[in-house]
């Protein structure tokens, strides 16, 4: 398991979970009612450069990059309204700084397999 840096607070009823690594930061928010959390979106942060990896890219200068993906789902907010609450968090806490691009995408769960025991009965 990965573990958790931290927990931003996105408004009453959302939460960011933060993790990072080796050039990058990602996590995912969570919609929390009464002590029942659902999951609503994924997001990454990661630094930009041209190069080989992210192609040359003219009159595109190094900054930070903000992906966040939120899930078609009656919990979910507007997936703009979140994104900017995540950026806000993200700047606060210092994890990122300017230069900044942010984006945000509607994404929906297609299906999913489980290889050994991923359900606990309990």
């Amino acid at each position: 398991m990965i573990a958790t840096d931290k927990t931003l607070a996105l408004g009453s009823r959302f939460r960011a979970s933060v993790r990072t690594g080796d050039s990058v930061c990602y996590g995912e928010i969570i919609h929390v009612e009464h002590n029942v959390w659902t999951e609503i979106a994924h997001y990454y942060v990661r630094n930009w450069s041209p190069g080989p990896f992210n192609g040359i890219a003219e009159g595109i200068a190094p900054h930070v990059q903000i992906a966040c993906y939120v899930r078609e789902h009656k919990l979910s907010p507007d997936p703009e309204t979140i994104a900017k609450q995540l950026l806000a968090a993200l700047i606060q806490v210092g994890k990122v700084a300017e230069p900044i691009f942010l984006s945000w995408r509607w994404y929906k769960e297609l299906g999913g397999l489980a290889k050994g025991t991923v359900y606990d009965p309990d």
